[in-house]
């Protein structure tokens, strides 16, 4: 802008269509108080200000006027209306308290020097540094200068734009929402640390956990449930360093006279000397910056308590007290919290009932979210004439079903404790601060259930190059990205680096998005389900290349480690079941489909390699091989289900296209063959198997010679079908020479030896013959308890089957010791709904019933999914069908220990 008489119009826009602007003196010469009007209106009124510098041109002259003189009486009105010292002296009235507020100005010297002669420097910089000398001048402005490097905001604008004088006010705590429901646990977690234990040391006790668990809120409940156990109590926003310094400074200077001027260093001395004989509090809310250094806002006078909330999991570091890590409400505890935000009361209807429950588990029982819905409800409801017509918690959730990120991102319009953040936008702040490389693995991890996400599964996923265990069908270029974005993501110098996850998993935990436990020397993840659904709710063109990274991590796990494959169980079923999922690869549905089957899901492998079988049939990519390798798994789990039929008609397929392709005697021919002769056995059409399984005895003794160990497994599996006929002689004369060969061979301790020891056992015990069953049933176990470990599931199966053998010999006492341990183990390693560990439950309890010991028998059986008693298939490698242990004699086997296959090859089972 110009000034009139002195400077041109300044002209802008255009040529034709310029504008000139001159100065609007009248008035406007000091702009502060246009200035904080404007930065009001751009930043909010809650915007802190470090420092405003108000520059004067030197006080002016004393005016008075000749009134005789009209020259003089126009040149007082002209300086009148450029007057710059109205403003600055009502702003120094107002705000002489404030430090935030300097007004520089040389108060002599400079009343005789005129606008014309600003050329005239000498004479202003002389006035200027004398100005400058002076003690009140110089005392100013060290402490702007201080203010502006601690960028230390001691006033919002809101209070600068206040017409009354402004008096600085500590900050307190925000009072306790209406809707506050106090959570027992926590709660006596705090009486006990800070009330009542009589330590004399300091008490710093650190309250983590998600943004809207209600940390705050628990503070705020504190201190006023015991107003009076605090002389001083000093709230802090410790969001960041220069509102930690503010804050404190705000309270040092409501000490009273003498504080006036006080820093925040003033208040941490005050802290460190409080008084004997009183106690102060410290309350440091919202420290969630993990970039943020406490320590030197710490005092360490043992008067003095302090808690911290915050959603860095780390700072409970600090904790010499306990660490309180709030997490999820209980069931209780939320419903209240959410019927009380309602303005409803118990009981509901059954509708209602059933809705809200689901709702608590949807919102993940989070304090926020739960206040957010009840107030929702509430204010759609409404009154109509004497009646009230609430919007129930039914049309909520399905409202929150189909809308959960627009509810989300709602904001409440009134809030009593300030909280006026939505779910959504609180994570986002989090998610606004994180390195890339946190932020993909978030999406990732989302991607999987939101609970018990191994660690190991990345690590597995890894040592096999992310890459599929066995091409069923060839992938688009698009997903050699995918394998690469995985790589460049959790690699680190072109390696696997488990160190480098676990570094990006801490950074996600320092802001409460994931939380993690140990068990059994594993690491898993958790995620809260609103912190899951927040991420998948994401843009579809976010989402889309994370959930396939996520598939990928699932699939290169492969299926041959059982104790990681019951972990991934959850998450393979949470995945296939997300409605975003596209068309799922062969591939992807192969390696779901082994997983599944492995844990006993038998109906759900089978959907899985259906679908899997539907696009091999309609694609022209497919090799016919692949085709039918895809069919024979879909025949194994047809086994497993017990539907012999659909299984013997494709096996039938499988067998007679390997013979016209490959030719009779090609080793998968013969495997086709003897996985026929498996069906056949299954169905008990005992010639037919027979016929086959001699055939591939045959064909591998002539091929392979008598002591390859394909033979030598051929020789046993006819010598299953001789003992599934009663022909015991045969039966244990093939298992015997089984046996010979391959303790001569692979050794006693081998896999395959074990399981021919087990075998004989086996023909041993239908045979009556107990002592020499127990004798290798013992030797079994304790070979596979130390090559195994005693949680693998055929460690497990030989003890059932050693218990069996104590309980033919009357032996229950023995029996019922090593069963429990039995399901316990089954329990643990296979989970409650597998069949196997189904079955043992059912062995337990009738071993008790036997023994007379009906409550233990009674509370075994409510273990049980269904007590109706069913046959299950074995974890033989034969599949055949293992009848309950104690009902009848069974026919025992082991899995087919598929130690060291390559994993180029499918899992299939050689027989």
């Amino acid at each position: 802008m110009s000034l009139p008489s002195y400077f041109l119009p300044t002209k802008i826009g255009p040529p034709r269509r310029q504008q000139s602007f001159v100065g609007g003196v009248l008035g406007s010469n000091n702009p502060t108080r246009l200035l904080l009007d404007e930065a009001s209106k751009i930043y909010g009124k809650d915007r802190r200000v470090a420092q405003i510098i108000s520059l004067g041109c030197g006080l002016p002259r004393v005016l008075s006027v000749d009134s005789s003189d009209n020259e003089s009486v126009d040149k007082l009105l002209k300086e009148v209306a450029a007057d710059c010292e109205v403003v600055a002296n009502e702003l120094s009235t107002r705000l002489f308290n404030i430090d935030a507020y300097l007004r520089l100005n040389v108060n002599r010297g400079m009343e005789t020097i005129k606008m014309q002669e600003w050329h005239d420097l000498g004479t202003i910089e002389g006035h200027t540094a004398s100005h400058l000398a002076l003690t009140a001048v110089s005392e100013a402005l060290d402490s702007s200068l201080r203010c502006l490097v601690g960028r230390v905001g001691t006033v919002s604008l809101a209070q600068f734009n206040h017409i009354s004088s402004i008096k600085a006010l500590a900050k307190k705590a925000p009072p306790v929402s209406p809707y506050f429901v106090l959570r027992q646990k926590p709660w006596n977690t705090m009486i006990n640390n800070l009330v009542i234990s009589p330590s004399s040391r300091q008490k710093i006790f650190p309250i983590t956990g998600m943004g809207g668990c209600g940390k705050t809120q628990l503070v705020s409940y504190f201190l006023r449930e015991y107003p009076d156990s605090y002389a001083q109590t000093i709230y802090v926003d410790a969001s960041s360093s220069p509102s930690i310094k503010a804050d404190l400074q705000l309270w040092a200077r409501d000490l009273g006279t003498g504080h006036e001027r006080d820093e925040w260093e003033d208040a941490m001395r005050a802290l460190n000397s409080a008084p004997h004989g009183e106690q102060w509090i410290l309350i440091l809310d919202n420290a969630d910056d993990p970039d943020l250094n406490l320590t030197p806002f710490l005092p360490t006078n043992p008067r003095v308590t302090i808690m911290i909330t915050s959603r860095n999991h780390a700072l409970g570091n600090l904790s010499t007290t306990a660490h309180l890590e709030l997490g999820e409400m209980t069931t209780d505890e939320a419903l209240a919290a959410m019927l009380q935000a309602a303005r409803r009361q118990l009981p509901l209807c059954d509708e209602e009932m059933h809705s809200a429950q689901d709702l608590l588990k949807e919102l993940g029982c989070l304090a926020v979210a739960l206040v957010q819905a009840g107030t929702y409800c509430r204010q759609l409801s409404s009154t109509i004439g004497d009646v009230y017509w609430p919007y129930t918690f039914t049309q909520y959730l399905r409202t929150f079903r189909s809308h959960r990120a627009d509810l989300m991102n709602q904001a409440e319009p009134v809030s009593l404790d300030n909280y006026q953040r939505g779910v959504h936008t609180t994570l986002d702040l989090s998610y606004k601060v994180l390195p890339q490389e946190c932020r993909d693995v978030l999406h990732i991890l989302s991607q999987f259930h939101y609970v018990d996400i191994p660690l190991s599964a990345f690590t597995e996923a890894a040592k096999n190059g992310f890459a599929d265990p066995y091409n069923y069908y060839p992938r688009d270029d698009s997903h050699k990205m995918v394998i690469y974005k995985l790589k460049d993501l959790l690699y680190k110098d072109g390696e696997w680096n488990e160190l480098h996850l676990q570094g990006i998993i801490r950074k996600l935990r320092s802001f409460s998005l994931v939380m993690a436990s140990s068990m059994d020397n594993s690491l898993f993840l958790q995620l809260h389900p609103l912190v899951q659904a927040w991420s998948r709710d994401m843009s579809i063109m976010i989402s889309q290349p994370y959930r396939e990274m996520a598939i990928q991590v699932l699939t290169a796990c492969g299926s041959e480690i059982i104790k990681l494959n019951r972990l991934l169980f959850l998450h393979i079923t949470d995945m296939m079941n997300q409605e975003e999922l596209q068309s799922p690869h062969i591939n992807d549905l192969m390696a779901f489909g082994h997983v599944t089957q492995q844990q006993g899901h038998y109906r759900k492998a089978g959907e899985l390699f259906e679908g899997a079988m539907r696009i091999m049939k309609s694609s022209t990519q497919a090799t016919f091989i692949n085709t039918l390798t895809v069919m024979f798994c879909l025949a194994s789990s047809y086994d497993f289900q017990g539907l012999w039929t659909e299984s013997e008609k494709l096996k039938v397929e499988v067998l007679e296209q390997r013979r016209r392709i490959l030719g009779i005697e090609h080793p998968d021919t013969i495997i086709a063959a003897a996985n026929l002769a498996l069906t056949y056995h299954n169905q008990g059409r005992w010639s037919e198997s027979e016929k086959l399984f001699v055939e591939v005895l045959e064909q591998r003794r002539r091929i392979l010679g008598i002591e390859h160990p394909y033979t030598i497994l051929a020789a046993g599996n006819l010598a299953w079908t001789y003992r599934s006929q009663g022909r015991w002689s045969e039966s244990e004369k093939l298992e015997v020479e089984v046996l010979e060969q391959r303790r001569r061979i692979l050794g006693i301790e081998h896999p395959d030896t074990i399981l021919a020891a087990a075998n004989l056992a086996s023909t041993y015990y239908s045979q009556g013959r107990w002592s020499e069953s127990e004798k290798l049933e013992v030797e079994v176990l304790e070979q596979l308890r130390r090559i195994l470990g005693i949680e693998h599931p055929d460690t497990i199966l030989a003890a059932s089957n050693l218990a069996a053998t104590y309980g033919a010999q009357g032996r229950w006492e023995e029996g019922a010791a090593l069963l429990a341990s039995v399901v316990q183990a089954g329990l643990k390693v296979l989970g409650q709904h597998h069949p196997h560990a189904q079955a043992y439950i059912r062995d337990l309890a009738f071993v008790y019933e036997n023994l007379g010991r009906m409550k233990e028998a009674q509370e075994t059986r409510t273990l049980l999914i269904s007590d109706t008693p069913a046959q299950f298939t074995s974890l033989s490698q034969h599949g055949g069908p293992r009848p309950s242990v104690w009902k009848q004699r069974r026919a025992r086997f082991f899995a087919c220990l598929k130690l060291g296959r390559k994993r180029s090859a499918p899992p299939a089972c050689d027989v």
